[in-house]
């Protein structure tokens, strides 16, 4: 049985969406499994390690410290069909000794820390930046019952953030009256809106908002890996700046990955997953997992500057401004041929104002400092508009009034 002192005698395991030949090899393991059941397409089990490797089904989560993987792992397992969570992490203990025949269960203060699929129980999610992108991913996480501690640097930005957060729920109540939503204090109870970057020390994961200049970046993350738990996972929401070297500020790397949300994120349903050089297995099955919780697809793509979208979609977006300042053709011009000949439902000029001009600039000199090709140099049209403070929704007026 399972407990918290003694030897385990057995192994727990969750299993996301197992298929139905697993349910039933399970079913008829009679006696050899305890406490099986299956709660939202999630299948959690206790049994002996031998016969899971009988059964032939990877074990998604086992909680075990890597190092110690070939130490512990039945004779014969191959270590690349496990995945290993490394927890380090004041309070941490084993529920049994460590021993060849049985993998331990850890527990974290005498709290379970495993959820479907093998993920990490992720009871608080930190957002660092309360911009248009922050506000929403802060938002969505609310929606799908996260508790959320938004951090930014003025009270002002918060209030903001929060005005925004209840008029988007409104508005989606109007525009899907038939379905059962959350009111807005239910959704806004669940997040703490703050300051104090210092809330971050109990997040299990974080997601970075924050604006795409490299310094500003760097030094927010090395001061997040020094305040965060060593469990934390760091979600990048950067629109081009390069994974593996936001890792590199960090003592874990392997904990680093690259989410890509699109605008605006409660509306968008799919995102870019960016895995850096040195991000783990367990990093990316745990992220896939929060963003399924969150309703969000995934893509995923490799780490490269610009990833997939934004290689391609600031090009188009430049040429466009570039059109424009050479009265080529009037802004809602160009917006309407690649509406009505496309089928776009936005032209690039009118995505530009929604996403915001000065990230369109700042997107396009990390493209063009980390490519050093001169098709991402920024339209002069684009440097004096951000210049004159014409960024789009955001301000009022951009390549439209708003």
């Amino acid at each position: 049985m399972w407990g918290h002192g003694g030897e385990t005698n057995g192994l727990r395991l969750m299993f996301l969406n197992p298929p139905k030949q697993v349910l039933d090899r399970v079913a008829g393991l009679q006696g050899q499994v305890e406490k099986t059941h299956v709660v939202s397409g999630v299948l959690e089990c206790c049994c002996h390690v031998s016969e899971i490797q009988r059964i032939g089904i990877r074990i998604l989560d086992c909680m075990l410290n890597e190092k110690n993987a070939h130490e512990f792992l039945p004779s014969g397992r191959r270590v690349r069909e496990t995945f290993v969570v490394c927890q380090r992490r004041k309070g941490l203990r084993c529920s049994g000794k460590l021993t060849s025949k049985y993998l331990p269960f850890y527990t974290l203060d005498g709290r379970e820390k495993m959820l479907s699929g093998g993920v990490m129980n992720i009871q608080c999610v930190g957002v660092v930046g309360a911009g248009v992108m922050g506000t929403g991913v802060a938002q969505t996480l609310a929606q799908t019952d996260h508790r959320v501690v938004l951090v930014d640097l003025t009270e002002e930005i918060l209030r903001r953030a929060e005005r925004d957060i209840r008029k988007n729920l409104r508005l989606q109540r109007l525009l899907k009256k038939g379905e059962k939503r959350v009111g807005p204090d239910d959704v806004l109870s669940r997040i703490t809106f703050t300051l104090d970057v210092q809330m971050l020390e109990e997040a299990d994961y974080v997601i970075e908002n924050v604006v795409e200049k490299w310094n500003t970046k760097k030094d927010l993350y090395t001061r997040l890996d020094a305040l965060c738990p060593d469990n934390c996972i760091f979600g990048s929401n950067t629109s081009a700046i390069s994974i593996t070297r936001i890792a590199s500020v960090t003592n874990r790397a392997p904990q680093v990955i690259g989410i890509h949300f699109m605008n605006p994120a409660p509306l968008k349903n799919t995102v870019e997953l960016i895995p850096g050089a040195h991000t783990s297995q367990q990093t990316i099955e745990v992220t896939k997992g929060l963003l399924s919780r969150m309703g969000q697809d995934f893509v995923v793509v490799k780490d490269a500057p610009g990833f997939v979208s934004n290689r391609v979609l600031m090009l188009t977006i430049n040429e466009a401004i570039s059109v424009v300042q050479d009265q080529v053709a009037e802004a809602k011009d160009v917006d309407r041929i690649f509406r009505a000949c496309f089928d776009h439902k936005m032209g690039p000029l009118e995505t530009a104002d929604l996403i915001g001009l000065d990230t369109i600039l700042l997107s396009l000199e990390v493209l063009w400092d980390s490519y050093q090709d001169s098709k991402y140099r920024p339209a002069l049209l684009l440097r004096k508009m951000v210049d004159a403070g014409l960024l789009g929704r955001k301000s009022g007026e951009g390549f439209y009034r708003y």
